[in-house]
């Protein structure tokens, strides 16, 4: 499945109101337009608005020459959520502890985690999960900067 930019659907499918439902292929792979994005919707990189966008179940197929998903080294995708009405940044934090901390200490038992004394591995798993505020209009550091170029065939 695949959702198109309002910019791209205009561009690539003339505006078509039956768009959805068709079959493209992205890299050659089939997929169905599930929707449009409305037109003030630009993704949330600032100054990158992508074409489409695609399940991360189908990274493989949309960049088959770098595979890293799987690879808990890599950041590649980024998670945003709302706030709950009433809950706080910190107390969102706190409820996202428990996940985190047995994330690091699985990854501390992972092959290819390098070898540490006591002292590091307490150090490590004594990290604070990365929860940070984000509003609409501002721009974020650390936005991927090595986008891939994706092929998208109308079939």
């Amino acid at each position: 499945m695949v959702v198109l930019s309002h910019a791209y659907w205009l561009e690539a499918f003339g505006g078509a109101p039956d768009v959805v439902g068709r079959r493209v292929r992205v890299n050659n792979f089939p997929v169905t337009v599930v929707g449009v994005a409305s037109a003030t919707f630009r993704g949330i990189d600032i100054g990158d608005v992508p074409a489409i966008w695609i399940p991360a179940a189908m990274k493989k197929q949309a960049t088959p020459e770098w595979d890293k998903r799987l690879d808990r080294r890599t950041a590649w995708m980024q998670v945003i959520g709302r706030l709950r009405p009433g809950v706080t940044l910190e107390q969102a934090q706190a409820g996202l502890q428990p996940w985190f901390k047995s994330m690091l200490d699985e990854d501390t038992r992972r092959e290819g985690f390098p070898l540490v004394t006591a002292k590091q591995r307490a150090e490590f798993l004594a990290a604070v999960s990365p929860v940070t505020r984000f509003r609409a209009g501002t721009k974020r550091r650390g936005a991927p900067a090595d986008r891939k170029e994706v092929s998208i065939v109308r079939t």
